[in-house]
């Protein structure tokens, strides 16, 4: 059985939150963690790992289920731990929609 999980860019995404701070982290060799969060069970009952991103800086980003389509094909977000979600980091209704017409 599979799945696809659509999730944008890590790094272009997390690179957009602070420019200066990414390419900083870069040249010091500091790296994005990602640690295991907890399974996200879908629609059919299979269970897809959801991951939580650390930054250097300590700052954490989760992330969550915007949508889920049959197949099961997942989109997922970042959302700031205790925060808000990453704007350019959630899906478009269209380009949800393209997929589910590829089904």
């Amino acid at each position: 059985m599979w799945y696809v999980k659509r999730i944008k860019p890590l790094h272009e995404l997390l690179k957009s939150i602070s420019i200066e701070n990414y390419d900083n982290n870069k040249k010091n060799n500091q790296k994005i963690r990602k640690v295991f969060r907890y399974h996200y069970k879908t629609i059919t009952g299979r269970l897809i790992p959801l991951y939580q991103y650390i930054l250097p800086s300590g700052d954490k980003y989760n992330e969550i289920l915007q949508a889920e389509l049959p197949g099961p094909i997942l989109f997922i977000a970042l959302k700031k731990e205790g925060g808000e979600i990453l704007e350019n980091s959630i899906w478009k209704a269209e380009e949800i929609k393209d997929d589910l017409y590829r089904i």
